[in-house]
């Protein structure tokens, strides 16, 4: 677009203005230049100037916006109505500076601070002025020797890092199906398709690019809307190449702008081709020169006060300079390059900085200015795969932050190419995943206006594919920017209703239920799934069921018990957007039912010859319930049902008579009308008996048996025995040969032993009697562990003698 032309000044306030744009716009290579000749004339025992920030007390009047780049009327009186929190920077303060002797790079309105070169008698005039709050100078460290040379004049070129940069030259001419694929996989990775679907295409948002030049005369780009272009070096609205400018000055701009906001179907599409675009030509190319960073800090203050940008796209980093001044590990905190604290400016005024993170990976701490900012997108570079590119900077910040913040596909990407109309390149770089990310942030912008820069970088966060594990490679990784537009808060608040503590369920029937605070109405229908399963993977799904625009799930199947039951919310819209929610803590389904009589794990006696079974069981609301109960006694010696009674309601039942001293067990058998069932059985047996008459004189069978069972019952064996009248007892272990292995009535060392009618073996009764032992731990005398095998229990008695086989089975 053109720009119209400007009009004279007419008034003294348009003089002011005129004036503080010179002194905010003079190219700073220029005033570079004049520091390094001024420095030439020193005698050589003088200290070269060092180049300084001025921070300015706040209370100075505000100044009019300075003639030169365009200016959106509407924009800058809003940007005039934020609450600042730095000192306006006024035409009489930059007069006074200069007159103290500094030489100003550049002044931020933003920062309330100038950008000086000053010697040493200049900075004790500017501690003097009023206005002056605090002079910081900017660290030189390491680069000390550097920066003095620079500022007399006498070096000319340095080594500097780059960063952000796509690296090698364009690839050949490609087939049109492989660039087709090569375009759209990177908007495919992104989930940009099903946005685009949506009807989103950045419509009504204005992004600004900073960068180095950009061509208007692509294919991609000639139905671009552009709002206003400036180039700071040059001081024009020219961004394109022009006349003495690097032959390469275009290219990075323009591959970067058509990631973003090309439109050649079948070609090249970005994720935003109906935005609004503000260029913004802030680097020189040919050199990287401090003034770099305060153009850029110049242009986004322009972009964001002047042209209302809500989104700001830059594929351009910090970090070292020809003068030799660099960023030190410790400085990358967030809080020492004045591009990082403008960029966290940016987004106090509600505008989002996308940044790329550099291009000097693998190691940590690898990232550059002004990536290191805490409240922008910080963008690292992945290939196909969503792996990490290798050299992609990673983190962490100096402060301990995790960087980057997202990433996007940075390898091999197809972009249009300023070398002609319709020529692409094949490129590489986390400035080639930034624009990308910018799109995506467009399109949610878009959707959702009202959100400010840190919900759009939370909603791209949850959706992303390493949300719930970032780290300093990827961040949270790849967002998928149609389910962050149609869920922007994602899925949370997720409860089960039916569960006790430690995650235990007191339900079949629990209800499971999620919050969704917001979902876009052009989504549609939002069909959600509930999946249990196994493992933490879902690779083994056990149950599913679905809703239709409702947030609650109660289970119509009945579980069996099951220790670790993971769940979680898959939500799809017609369209396919997908969001799959965070699994949750696995739950622990219990047998259905608990005996709550005659279950002792030693065991039980009862004097009653029809005892009392009662039992408890879960919740089960139909369909998956009522339950229904089988109850079964049987003997414990041969396993026959003795009795039965099926198709119990309620949760208790009176066994018919039972025989004295013979061992029973109990089991229930819940039933679900849904064909489910679940077993229940009694731990130990019971014996139906009198605590001080038995009737007969009986040795149990031991139990259990075989023994030990570790981690079930014990490692022993629990031996019982009844007797219908005072009388000697002897009770020992023997191998099948008749050998003594183990005496228990007396132990070893006692006397002969005369006990009393009643019940031995059972836990509380009776007095313990230090030479009778009711249990054998499969040792013998000398407390050696015996071979596994059958071994004879003998009891003798006034009564005669019993003998029970016990199957001795250690691991």
């Amino acid at each position: 677009m053109s720009l119209p032309a400007r009009k004279p000044f007419r008034s003294a306030a348009a003089k002011w203005a005129a004036l503080l744009f010179l002194l905010l716009t003079l190219p700073a290579q220029a005033q570079e230049a004049g520091a390094r000749a001024a420095g030439r004339a020193l005698p050589p025992d003088t200290p070269p100037p060092r180049i300084v920030w001025v921070f300015l007390r706040p209370g100075v009047a505000e100044t009019s916006l300075p003639a030169g780049p365009p200016t959106n009327r509407g924009a800058a009186a809003r940007a005039a109505k934020l609450p600042t929190r730095a000192a306006p920077v006024t035409p009489e303060t930059l007069l006074r500076i200069r007159a103290a002797g500094a030489r100003i790079r550049y002044a931020s309105r933003w920062l309330g601070a100038v950008s000086a070169w000053a010697d040493s008698a200049t900075l004790e005039r500017l501690r003097q002025l009023p206005e002056v709050q605090e002079i910081r100078p900017v660290r030189a460290s390491l680069a000390e020797p550097l920066l003095a040379a620079a500022a007399r004049g006498s070096l000319t070129s340095a080594a500097a890092v780059t960063a952000g940069t796509a690296h090698g030259p364009a690839s050949p001419p490609t087939e049109a199906g492989n660039e087709l694929t090569a375009a759209t996989s990177p908007l495919e990775q992104l989930g940009v398709p099903g946005a685009h679907a949506l009807g989103l295409t950045g419509n009504g948002i204005v992004i600004a690019l900073l960068d180095t030049g950009f061509s208007r005369e692509h294919e991609a780009l000639d139905s671009a809307r552009v709002k206003a272009a400036w180039d700071f070096l040059g001081g024009d609205s020219v961004v394109a190449n022009q006349p003495g400018d690097h032959p390469d000055a275009e290219l990075r701009g323009t591959w970067v702008w058509s990631l973003l906001g090309g439109n050649r179907p079948g070609r090249l599409v970005g994720p935003a081709p109906g935005a609004t675009f503000v260029l913004a030509k802030v680097d020189d190319v040919a050199a990287f020169p401090r003034a770099d960073e305060d153009r850029w800090v110049a242009g986004l203050e322009w972009a964001v006060d002047s042209m209302g940008a809500r989104i700001v796209s830059s594929s351009l980093t910090y970090k070292a300079f020809d003068d030799g001044f660099r960023y030190g590990e410790a400085d990358l905190n967030g809080d020492v390059s004045v591009a990082s604290i403008a960029a966290d400016e940016a987004a106090r005024r509600g505008v989002l900085v996308v940044n790329a993170m550099g291009d000097a990976g693998p190691a940590p701490f690898s990232l550059f200015a002004p990536a290191d900012a805490d409240s922008i997108i910080a963008v690292g570079a992945v290939d196909s795969l969503g792996q990490a590119w290798r050299e992609s900077s990673r983190g962490p910040t100096a402060d301990g932050r995790i960087k980057p913040d997202l990433a996007a596909r940075g390898v091999d990407v197809l972009a249009a190419s300023a070398r002609g109309r319709t020529s692409y390149d094949q490129v590489s770089g986390t400035s080639i995943a930034t624009p990308l990310i910018a799109g995506a942030a467009a399109l949610l912008l878009e959707a959702w206006p009202e959100l400010g820069p840190m919900d759009v970088r939370r909603a791209l966060s949850l959706s992303a594919s390493r949300a719930r594990a970032p780290d300093n490679a990827v961040g949270a990784g790849v967002p998928d920017v149609a389910s962050a537009v149609v869920f922007p808060e994602g899925i949370s608040s997720l409860r089960v209703l039916g569960i006790a503590g430690a995650g235990t369920l007191t339900s079949l029937s629990p209800e499971f239920q999620w919050a969704v605070p917001r979902v876009h109405p052009r989504a549609g229908p939002v069909r959600y799934r509930l999946e249990i399963s196994s493992d933490s993977q879902f690779a083994s799904i056990l149950y599913r069921d679905s809703v239709v625009n409702a947030f609650s799930i109660r289970l119509r199947q009945a579980l069996h018990p099951r220790d670790g039951l993971w769940w979680r919310i898959v939500a799809e819209t017609g369209g396919g957007v997908r969001r799959i929610a965070a699994q949750q803590a696995p739950l622990t389904l219990p047998p259905w039912v608990r005996l709550k009589t005659l279950n002792s794990p030693s065991g039980t006696f009862t004097a009653a010859v029809r005892p009392r079974l009662v039992w408890s069981a879960l919740t089960a609301l139909p369909p998956v319930g009522p339950l229904t109960f089988d109850v079964q006694v049987v003997s414990a010696q041969t396993g026959e049902i003795v009795q039965l009674f099926p198709g119990l309601t309620d949760t208790t039942v009176t066994a018919e008579p039972l025989a004295y001293n013979h061992p029973y067990r109990w089991r229930v058998i819940a039933r679900s009308p849904l064909g489910a069932a679940d077993t229940v059985e009694s731990v130990a047996p019971f014996v139906v008996t009198s605590t001080d008459q038995p009737p007969a004189t009986l040795l149990y069978q031991n139990f259990p048996n075989p023994f030990p069972r570790p981690g079930r019952d014990t490692e022993i064996t629990e031996i019982w025995f009844d007797l219908d009248r005072r009388t000697l007892v002897e009770l020992a272990v023997y191998d099948l040969r008749g050998r003594l292995v183990r005496r228990l009535v007396p132990l070893a060392g006692c006397a002969a032993v005369e006990l009393d009618p009643g019940l031995y073996g059972r836990e509380g009764l009776g007095r313990p009697d230090p030479c009778v032992l009711t249990a054998w731990d499969g040792r013998d005398e000398e407390g050696r562990g015996v071979p596994s095998g059958v071994y004879l229990l003998r009891m003798r008695t006034s009564a005669g003698t019993q003998i029970r086989r016990m199957l001795f089975l250690p691991d």
